[in-house]
């Protein structure tokens, strides 16, 4: 819902449900008598926004929150019971302003974001277990300014955002093997953009920025227990000494574009370098020499998270468009378009890594909290990085008659790509991801000037994909959607 404060203002207020019960998650695979899990689903989210014009200045308010929670069934038996809950609660706000300076303009802004997250195991008896994380939170704090210019046919940007990221692990029932503890990263990113128009319809243009991602409550200090055939466990601790990975990427390309012809087009090359990249390692014990537990349990391997050295990304991205309708002159719009990405390289520079075994030889005590200050670094070497596609094309048609009705079709086509396999837990190893291809659909009649009728058909071939082994995508989804503008 929006309305206006006057000439100069206005107030949006947007708000968003979903809830889904009995939801079947089946997995990539059948395998009898284990048919698979389900859940329940529940999201919600909102946010309020105060916008408007005075004089040279664009100010933006807005406040925003969500809440997820989904619970977890064991089983797909008449009378499951819930052995998993989570919840992330999220809420934030947004302060920006962006100002007129003749030809240029310059924003500048704060905002802030709250991030919770809590979770529960428990067993069938309904009696609550130790949970896989501990209860955290993430707090981040930025402020940002970014200015934009233009001199004739040179135009850009530059700009720069300071954050600071607070993790903070809070005390958690039945997890008394991590006190509570605050860790904070404070990060600058800037960045710049520069375009040039070379000759009518031809822009070359390039940009350069850096970005940091900080570990999460898991990789600082997750644990997850999986028992094998013999009781054996395969045990995924976190890491305290997790570092954040940060990157630096840039990118120069040329684009053309002739309204007449009703073309556009643009290539561009990137490449990526990521500094202390976050990956997950494994070490197994020898059977003969398996620590114990002090449930009892022998261990045959650990995992835990680590700051690979580095990554390297490199590849080409295009795009093409062609519009049939202005090319024939014609009043309507009949639009062919493409675009990809291609990876040239996606490599990564890893440590191998090994558990000192000896420390643990005999233990009947062990816990898997001493596996992260156990790790021996050795040598590098060079892997390709996971679930990162060779080539991405998204493609499709749309016709617009430029009165009452629209429709498009789109579709998207992933290739191969490595990933873990965790089918069985005691022996995790890399496995390739088949290609798939999907298509959507969607169609809209404009019912007056202020009104539209859509009609939306995701994965319209009803493809049975993945983008994570395990949890595969929905099927074909039919919507139908009534918009109307004020």
């Amino acid at each position: 819902v929006g309305f206006r404060l006057g000439h100069a203002f206005r107030v949006d207020v947007r708000g968003e449900a979903f809830a889904a019960d009995d939801v079947e998650t089946p997995g990539d695979l059948y395998v009898e008598g284990d048919p698979g899990q389900r859940k329940n689903l529940d999201r919600r989210s909102g946010d309020v926004s105060l916008s408007g014009a005075w004089g040279a200045h664009a100010p933006l308010l807005r406040v925003f929150a969500a809440r997820e929670n989904t619970d977890y069934f064991d089983t797909w038996a008449p009378d499951p019971y819930v052995s998993y809950v989570s919840e992330t609660e999220t809420r934030g706000a947004q302060l920006q302003d962006a100002v007129r300076l003749g030809a240029h303009a310059l924003t500048v802004g704060v905002d802030y974001t709250d991030q919770s997250e809590s979770s529960q195991v428990s067993s069938a008896a309904a009696t609550p277990s130790a949970p896989y994380s501990p209860d955290a939170a993430t707090r981040s704090t930025a402020a940002f300014a970014e200015g934009r210019f233009a001199f004739g046919r040179l135009s850009g940007t530059l700009g720069g955002r300071f954050d600071r990221v607070a993790l903070e692990i809070r005390e958690t029932p039945l997890r008394p093997d991590w006190q509570p503890d605050e860790e904070t990263f404070t990060v600058f990113n800037p960045s710049a953009g520069l375009q040039y128009a070379a000759a009518p319809g031809v822009r070359l243009h390039g940009t350069v920025g850096r970005a940091f991602v900080a570990p999460d409550a898991f990789g600082r200090a997750g644990l997850s227990v999986q028992r094998g055939s013999g009781g054996v466990a395969t045990i995924t601790v976190g890491n305290p000494e997790l570092d954040p990975e940060s990157a630096v990427t840039w990118d120069a390309g040329v684009g053309f574009e002739r309204s007449a012809l009703g073309l556009d087009a643009d290539v561009t090359y990137f490449r990526t370098r990521v500094d202390d990249r976050i990956t997950s390692v494994r070490a197994s014990f020898p059977a003969g020499s398996r620590p114990v537990t002090a449930a009892g349990d022998p261990v045959g391997s650990v995992s835990t998270y680590v700051n690979a050295n580095e990554a390297r990304m490199e590849g080409v991205e295009w795009r093409l468009g062609w519009d049939l309708g202005a090319f024939a002159a014609r009043r309507y719009s009949l639009r062919l378009f493409a675009n990809a990405t291609h990876y040239l390289e996606r490599e990564e520079t890893a440590r191998s890594v090994q558990v000192d075994a000896a420390r643990f030889a005999g233990r009947t005590d062990f816990r898997p909290e001493e596996v992260a200050g156990a790790l021996v670094f050795g040598a590098e070497t060079e892997n390709q990085i996971r679930n990162v596609a060779g080539a991405t094309v998204n493609y499709g048609v749309e016709w617009d008659d430029l009165r009452r009705f629209s429709t498009r079709l789109t579709g998207r086509y992933v290739g191969g790509r490595t990933d873990q396999d965790f089918t069985d837990f005691s022996r995790v190893s890399d496995i390739e991801y088949p290609a798939f291809m999907t298509l959507d659909l969607v169609s809209t009649v404009r019912l007056a000037d202020r009104y539209a009728l859509s009609l939306l058909v995701d994965n319209l071939t009803d493809e049975n994909y993945y983008e994570k082994r395990g949890f595969n995508l929905p099927g074909r989804t039919v919507r139908v959607r009534l918009t109307a503008d004020f």
